[in-house]
């Protein structure tokens, strides 16, 4: 489904017959040609929308330049190809989009989103990364109770997620960053192999 696994690149795109744009959304043409009614031009939308995770749309016309837009999609005609084009936004932390759903209506649920302000999220990761630990204290990793550390491991990525969606943060972008500055501080020529700080290479 592209709403949950959305293409990484055009040839994923390309799969369902669309292509990524600058941004990472996904694009993808209807053709709009006169002899097709505006109907079955809403239903072919609409059957590819739900195949793939969207609501359904509503069309009164094709004569606007944008027929439908809201924060998931836009669909606006291309004169020159006699097409809609329709573009679903990919968002941030997209690809992990199931797991933020289910854990926003779990917190909703409960009410408890007041009780999570950004220094209690932090305080409640550095706690369960604490837990985990404790699954390895004074054993072999043979004896260590592999459910526990998958509960552990997932009490930590669900506290992270909750942070990085309040404080709107694109963990794909800020983990590439990331990486793209350690590779400046850790060079393969002096880091391989060892295990040295950067500021004693």
């Amino acid at each position: 489904m592209i709403s949950i696994h959305f293409p990484r690149n055009d040839k994923e795109a390309s799969a369902y017959d669309g292509f990524l744009d600058e941004k990472g959304n996904f694009n993808i043409l209807f053709s709009t040609d006169k002899i097709t009614p505006i109907l079955e031009l809403e239903n072919r939308i609409n059957q590819f929308l739900e195949e793939n995770g969207y609501k359904s749309i509503k069309l009164n016309s094709v004569d606007k330049a944008i027929v439908f837009e809201n924060e998931i999609l836009c669909l606006s005609k291309v004169e020159k190809e006699a097409s809609l084009r329709l573009v679903l936004y990919k968002g941030i932390n997209s690809s992990l989009k199931l797991i933020i759903k289910a854990l926003e209506t779990f917190r909703e649920e409960r009410d408890w989103k007041q009780f999570h302000k950004p220094k209690d999220l932090a305080m409640a990761l550095s706690i369960e990364a604490s837990e985990l630990l404790e699954c390895f204290l004074w054993k072999e990793i043979s004896s260590a109770n592999k459910k526990q550390i998958d509960h552990e491991v997932a009490d930590i990525f669900s506290f992270l997620l909750y942070l990085v969606t309040d404080l709107e943060i694109d963990l794909e972008s800020v983990i590439l960053e990331k990486i793209e500055l350690n590779s400046k501080k850790y060079p393969i020529s002096k880091s391989k192999g060892v295990s040295t700080k950067y500021d004693k290479l």
